[in-house]
């Protein structure tokens, strides 16, 4: 893990030109699969910042509001007295992979229990998301659903969430070791207390071959 003292340093460490760094979050966005940012935009954010877009938007904003009182809502719902949960916002974990050092997570909370050795390890990360789109709770599958080995061949509007945050939650696994990522998804409704649900994403048995192809296109358009 790395700390950093804070969020400007993490985004300094994060931009730097020179090392080539790929986070979570941008996967889904190299591979072409994120409706938000295009593959040309993550290597303008290295090679060429002057010209990147800056996103911002009602989604991120809800994100930023919501995510410190759902992950209390979460930590009081669904720790166990074996496990705590930390939120460090600015603390890095990278891909143990040889050679793969650029590639990092930083979840929203990481979920932590103690070994029979006695040893502290992550054991699952929370990350936080929102949706106040028409319908939204129609589109998520139902409280405590666990989505294991996808059918990665499935059109993507067929998947059980939006293929971008399960790209995210697997790179967080390969980064952090996890035994899985919670996706915390709130639907505010505009109600006092938003509607909550708990989507447990396990690793693919076959995601290390998607990282390869994120491996391929950072060396070819970033490293190249």
């Amino acid at each position: 893990m790395i700390t950093h003292r804070d969020r400007a340093a993490w985004l300094d460490w994060r931009a730097d030109p020179t090392a080539h760094r790929i986070g979570a979050s941008e996967v889904a966005a190299v591979l072409g699969l994120s409706p938000w940012v295009q593959p040309w935009e993550i290597w303008a954010r290295r090679c060429a910042p002057q010209v990147a877009p800056e996103h911002r938007g009602a989604e991120l904003d809800d994100g930023t509001r919501w995510e410190p009182r759902a992950l209390a809502v979460y930590a009081q719902e669904h720790l166990t007295a074996h496990t705590w949960m930390t939120t460090r916002p600015h603390e890095s974990h990278t891909c143990d992979r040889v050679g793969w050092e650029w590639l990092h997570a930083t979840p929203d909370g990481a979920i932590w229990e103690i070994e029979p050795n006695g040893r502290e390890a992550i054991v699952g990360g929370a990350e936080v998301k929102t949706d106040r789109t028409p319908d939204a709770g129609e589109a998520w599958p139902p409280d405590g659903t666990e989505i294991g080995d996808v059918d990665t061949s499935t059109p993507v509007a067929d998947w059980p969430v939006p293929v971008a945050y399960w790209l995210q939650a697997q790179t967080q696994i390969a980064c952090t070791g996890a035994q899985w990522v919670d996706l915390y998804v709130w639907f505010p409704h505009f109600a006092a207390m938003p509607e909550a649900r708990r989507i447990r994403v396990l690793p693919h048995p076959s995601f290390g071959g998607v990282l390869e192809e994120v491996a391929a296109w950072r060396e070819r358009h970033l490293v190249g």
